[in-house]
């Protein structure tokens, strides 16, 4: 299956498919190169590149907490309308690696709730700040306002662990 068939799937157990709305192909591209050029140091048509993470715009702050998606929610106000770009598993896409989506933060929560888990990145709709999920559970973000929020987060729940961060 793919990432997005995953999505799929999960929305509509959750009955919200219609609050998780596919961008479509005409603006699909413009935002993807809008996200990746503001928002990282990759040339912004790498919408073939993989792991944006390694490749973040500073300020940038990290965290591996023991619930990553618990985590998120004292991050991002649940009403928030963002961009969700989720990598694609499968390799299958025919243009670049990544499926984009708009939405609600909490619909997103709830679908990631419902999968297994995939490498995603939730962007501001203004690209001011990102926070992605890799692979290894890590939270990442990049911009002041979310790196920031992040380290705090991050002092919170673990006062004796480190967060890389540029403000340090």
């Amino acid at each position: 299956m793919t990432s997005r068939d995953l999505l799929t799937d999960a929305s509509k157990a959750l009955g919200l498919e219609r609050q998780l709305t596919l961008v479509e192909p005409h603006r699909y591209q413009d935002i993807l190169e809008r996200i990746i050029s503001v928002r990282t140091l990759l040339p912004r048509r790498a919408t073939n590149a993989l792991w944006w993470w390694e490749s973040l715009r500073e300020p940038v702050a990290s965290f591996q907490p023991n619930a990553p998606l618990q985590a998120l929610h004292l991050l991002i106000p649940r009403d928030e309308v963002v961009w969700f770009v989720v990598e694609e598993l499968t390799g299958s896409k025919k243009h670049g690696n990544f499926w984009l989506y708009e939405s609600t933060v909490d619909v997103i929560y709830a679908a990631l709730g419902e999968m297994p888990h995939v490498e995603y990145y939730i962007v501001s709709k203004n690209c001011d700040w990102l926070i992605c999920e890799n692979h290894h559970g890590l939270l990442i973000a990049s911009g002041e306002e979310m790196a920031t929020k992040l380290s705090k987060l991050s002092r919170q729940l673990h006062p004796t662990s480190t967060s890389r961060s540029a403000d340090r």
